[in-house]
């Protein structure tokens, strides 16, 4: 767990979640996370920054910086790729993942121009019905189309790739339940 500021804490894999986290808007950070040089961009540290700026006490965006936000990072470095159910770090990962998911307020789902990992889609797949998503997928994403569908479908926010992380959480507290509670309501 790293604490960014007053406001913001970050969980990585493996760390585990505490009760005490009940008071936080709680964010996992889902999408594009190849492995390889074809779009290989570490998104996830963009958003990072983006928050650990917006919620600054002192200097952050007035929207935010009253507000305490967890994001659930996924994105590790990977010692052994192989997805196998004999790979410890695999399953770990995933099982990590899954609980994050299931314990999140809201999901950010960001595919990347260039990607070609499967695990993308797979955690938009197991969160399209959750009523918590939103997807940030530029038209040039391989699998567009089909992510477009889902979400007219599901009625899942889909932002084009020039979403900011302002954009994204605008759209939480516009369509996410637990963060239209926060916003009329407070933690």
């Amino acid at each position: 767990m790293q604490q960014i500021n007053e406001n913001l804490l970050v969980l990585n894999v493996g760390d585990p979640f505490d009760d005490s986290y009940a008071g936080f808007l709680k964010i996992f950070l889902s999408g594009s996370t190849d492995l390889s040089g074809i779009a290989k961009t570490d998104w996830q540290t963009k958003v990072i920054n983006a928050f650990t700026r917006l919620t600054d006490p002192y200097n952050g965006d007035p929207r935010f910086n009253r507000m305490k936000f967890i994001l659930m990072n996924p994105k590790i470095p990977i010692k052994n790729p192989t997805m196998d159910l004999s790979n410890q770090e695999f399953v770990s990962k995933v099982q990590w993942e899954l609980e994050m998911m299931d314990r999140a307020d809201g999901i950010f789902c960001n595919f990347l121009k260039r990607s070609q990992s499967p695990a993308a889609i797979y955690g938009f797949l197991l969160n399209n019905n959750t009523g918590k998503t939103v997807v940030r997928c530029p038209m040039e994403y391989q699998n567009y189309a089909y992510i477009n569908m889902v979400c007219i479908q599901r009625g899942i926010p889909l932002l084009g790739d020039s979403g900011t992380v302002v954009d994204v959480l605008n759209k939480f507290f516009e369509v996410i339940p637990k963060f239209q509670e926060v916003a009329n309501y407070g933690l």
